[in-house]
């Protein structure tokens, strides 16, 4: 019984912040494109934010910012820990959901 209430409480908190992430990142997308100085047109951004709770990590990102965490090896060594996978327009799954949200891909 008590894994089934964990495994309630988890899935909770992983909606609460995957709510809280996609209603941050709206919010900005609008704060952004009502700016008069910025052409959103031809414009675009990135985030990467990543929150501790205890012992987890929630992470919420979009485009192709990085996000990486860096960890020890059992010789204490420090080991670099790619969090996130980069969603650079030239991945055709990437390429194709920005151009189904009306947007643009091409090579500068």
């Amino acid at each position: 019984a008590n894994a089934a209430k964990d495994g309630s409480a988890e899935e909770k908190s992983n909606s609460m912040w995957r709510d809280a992430f996609l209603k941050s990142f709206k919010v900005m997308d609008k704060e952004l494109k009502s700016h008069p100085t910025l052409d959103c047109f031809c414009s675009g951004s990135t985030a990467a934010t990543i929150v501790k709770q205890g012992s987890n990590l929630f992470m919420g990102y979009i485009g192709d910012s990085r996000a990486i965490m860096g960890s020890r090896d059992s010789n204490d060594a420090l080991l670099a820990i790619q969090l996130t996978v980069d969603l650079k327009p030239d991945l055709p799954r990437e390429a194709e959901r920005i151009k189904q949200c009306k947007g643009r891909v091409f090579a500068l």
